[in-house]
């Protein structure tokens, strides 16, 4: 993990910064109770962060940007949804097997997949590239994490990386945000004048 600049932030949490963008590589494990021996589940999740498009979807969205919103990221994607025909059950783990076989597989797939998902996402341009083609969600791309507000996130990704008038021009889109949250991106770009 060290090779590819992530440092261990707390257990279970690896980090890194490129650019403006915070790079979380976190996982949890989970005991599978009622089946012989000791088995675990392990649930391995990238996000990513650009704090000032976080702050501004929550004001867009009408929330404070609060200790409980600052736990969330601009975006997010289970690992085994990027190894082709994987599901959950790819990281199970048994106390029977060695430990560095899992470790390296869950390393593996990190290099193979996890890089090229963080490098598509490491600067605000080729997050505002991602949204120019996906107005909608897309599967192969990222989870906007906060609340499903799809709409807020893209108007926060353009506000944060300067493109307001385009993002007046986002706004034209019919069903892209709620009333209230339009009228809150108005107001936040007519105040940036």
């Amino acid at each position: 993990m060290n090779s590819s600049g992530f440092k261990k932030k707390r257990t279970g949490v690896f980090w890194r910064k490129v650019n403006n963008c915070e790079q979380y590589f976190s996982f949890s494990y989970t005991r599978d109770r009622g089946l012989p021996g000791t088995n675990y589940s392990m649930y391995p999740t990238l996000s990513f962060r650009y704090q000032k498009v976080d702050e501004l979807h929550c004001l867009f969205m009408g929330k404070e940007y609060d200790d409980r919103e600052r736990r969330f990221g601009t975006g997010s994607k289970g690992l085994y949804t990027l190894v082709p025909r994987s599901d959950s059950f790819r990281y199970k783990y048994s106390s029977k097997n060695p430990m560095n076989d899992h470790a390296e597989l869950i390393y593996k797939d990190f290099a193979d997949y996890a890089l090229p998902f963080f490098d598509k996402y490491d600067s605000l341009d080729k997050v505002e590239a991602y949204f120019d083609k996906n107005r909608r969600y897309n599967r192969e791309g990222f989870d906007v994490i906060r609340h499903n507000a799809y709409g807020c996130c893209i108007a926060a990704v353009l506000c944060a990386n300067g493109k307001l008038e385009k993002c007046r021009q986002l706004l034209e889109e019919d069903g892209i945000v709620t009333d209230e949250q339009k009228a809150r991106i108005i107001e936040y770009i007519e105040l940036q004048k």
